[in-house]
């Protein structure tokens, strides 16, 4: 897959990143490849996928032998983005994040 990849220059970081997956299986789990072709992508295109702050993920299905893999790599603009993070961020997050949030209904 590494030498498939088409020759391209990719923005600067922070990036927000596609994925697009035409599965011929429904059963196919829609994260599954996100690792590997992470991996692959770091490689051909020198970068670090802890740059990576936004990701977005769709798993389509499609006839067998017209599967297929999409990609887009866009630079995204993150405030306080090369700014490092104190003890003092790190109490103020802990302070203001919801975990999991479910509605029951009666």
């Amino acid at each position: 897959m590494l030498l498939l990849l088409p020759r391209i220059d990719i923005p600067d970081p922070p990036y927000r990143i596609f994925y697009e997956f035409g599965f011929s299986n429904s059963l196919s789990d829609y994260d599954n490849p996100c690792k590997p072709l992470g991996d692959i992508l770091q490689k051909k295109y020198q970068f670090n996928d802890k740059e990576i702050y936004e990701a977005h993920i769709r798993k389509r299905i499609v006839k067998q032998g017209e599967e297929y893999i999409r990609v887009r790599i866009e630079h995204i603009d993150i405030e306080g983005y090369g700014r490092k993070e104190t003890k003092k961020d790190k109490r103020s997050e802990k302070k203001g994040t919801v975990v999991a949030k479910s509605r029951i209904q009666g």
